[in-house]
């Protein structure tokens, strides 16, 4: 088997596992139990704030990506509240940075 499909099998496996680390995390009771507690003492969207609009965050959004680190994923220092817009902003350009 050339080299170059053994490189993008191993690529797409490093991708699928990353994909379900960082999913099964949000699956949790823990996840649903702490975020709803922080967009109940955040309740407002903190890029909405900085240019003085109130708008009600609904997402609790990872400030650093953790990439399936359990560590940074459960550091409250490390999250903050955003609207819709804002974190499906933030997230597609996290997206397109993504190295896997």
């Amino acid at each position: 088997m050339p080299t170059s499909i053994i490189n993008y099998k191993s690529v797409v496996i490093k991708q699928q596992k990353c994909r379900l680390n960082r999913s099964g995390l949000y699956d949790t009771q823990r996840w649903r139990k702490e975020s709803r507690l922080f967009l109940k003492l955040n309740p407002l969207c903190v890029e909405c704030l900085a240019y003085n609009i109130t708008e009600q965050a609904r997402v609790v959004d990872h400030i650093l990506p953790h990439n399936g680190s359990e560590e940074l994923f459960w550091d409250a220092a490390n999250w903050q509240s955003l609207c819709t817009q804002h974190h499906n902003t933030k997230s597609a350009k996290e997206k397109k940075k993504r190295v896997y």
